[in-house]
């Protein structure tokens, strides 16, 4: 994995949260939100919560929020996670994840 890549999950769209996860040399997570101030550390807490559940020491997260709800925000989390393990899992020779591994049709994609 290059350290230029990054997975995404969730949207910008009022409600929701656009979470990316990328490649890093500690653990770092950001959060933007026009609440962060009374949801911020609730955020990065589940953030961090969700990182190391997952084993995962060194990586950058950023938390885009749109007043979405927790349950929300967590469910971008893990899909973002399981992305970047799919991602992590993949044949050095650039050869695609497994099936096994293959996350687009989880159904946690966007929805219209």
């Amino acid at each position: 994995m290059n350290t230029t890549d990054t997975v995404v999950a969730g949207t910008r769209q009022s409600g929701d949260v656009l979470v990316a996860l990328r490649a890093f040399p500690r653990l770092v997570v950001r959060v933007q939100s026009p609440v962060a101030d009374l949801v911020g550390d609730r955020l990065r807490a589940l953030g961090l919560e969700t990182l190391h559940a997952a084993g995962i020491t060194a990586a950058s997260v950023e938390i885009h929020d749109n007043a979405a709800s927790e349950w929300v925000v967590l469910a971008r989390l893990r899909t973002a996670v399981r992305r970047w393990q799919a991602v992590t899992a993949a044949p050095a020779d650039g050869a695609p994840a497994t099936a096994a591994h293959d996350l687009s049709t989880t159904g946690t994609e966007e929805r219209p």
